[in-house]
C-alpha cells in the first residue's frame, strides 16, 4: 500500500472507532454480583438461558430452578444463596459502593448465608429482610415466598424483617 492509502485507511478507521464510542455514551463498568457454583441438573436458568457451573451473575438477571433442580449461587460480598427447586430469584444492588446484593425472592425457598457485616437484602411479597453477620459469626435465614404468602426463619444471626403495608 501506498501512503495515501494508509493514511485513508487509518483516517476511516478512527473515525469507526471515535463514532461507536461517541454512540455508546459513557463507559459503565459492567460488576458481577457472583456465579452459579453448582447446580443439580441442567434446569437452572439465568434470564431463560441454560446455566452451567461457573456462569457470572450480573446486576438484573433472574436465577430460576425448575422441578428436581438446585442451586448455588456464591455472591461477590461473600454470602452464598442456595435455592430449592422450583424457585426464582432478581438478583441487584442494594448500595453498589459497598459491595451489598438485593434479591427479589419472586416464588419458592431460598436459604441465605451471610459471613459479613455488610447486610443482603432480600425482598418478599410482604417484607423486607436484612440479613447480617455480627462478630465473625454468619447469619443464615430461611425465606420462602408462594403467592403473596411468605414465610421467614431465622436460623443464626442478625436478621431483620421490615414488613410493608398494614401489619
Amino acid at each position: 500500500m501506498t501512503g495515501r492509502k494508509w493514511w485513508s485507511a487509518l483516517t476511516l478507521l478512527s473515525t469507526v472507532i471515535s463514532s461507536s464510542s461517541y454512540a455508546s455514551g459513557p463507559l459503565v463498568e459492567a460488576r458481577a454480583l457472583g456465579m452459579v457454583m453448582m447446580s443439580t441438573s441442567s434446569s437452572v436458568m439465568i434470564n431463560g438461558a441454560p446455566a452451567r457451573h461457573g456462569t457470572a451473575i450480573f446486576p438484573g438477571d433472574v436465577v430460576q430452578t425448575q422441578n428436581v433442580s438446585t442451586a448455588v449461587v456464591r455472591l461477590r460480598s461473600g454470602a452464598s444463596l442456595a435455592m430449592s427447586e422450583n424457585s426464582e430469584v432478581a438478583l441487584d444492588w442494594a448500595d453498589p459502593a459497598a459491595g451489598t446484593e438485593r434479591m427479589n425472592l419472586l416464588r419458592g425457598a431460598i436459604n441465605l448465608r451471610n459471613p459479613s457485616p455488610q447486610a443482603e437484602w432480600v425482598t418478599l411479597p410482604v417484607a423486607s429482610v436484612l440479613v447480617q453477620g455480627e462478630g465473625g459469626f454468619p447469619a443464615i435465614c430461611r425465606l420462602a415466598a408462594v403467592g403473596q404468602s411468605s414465610t421467614i426463619i431465622n436460623d443464626r444471626g442478625h436478621v431483620e424483617i421490615r414488613c410493608s403495608g398494614a401489619p
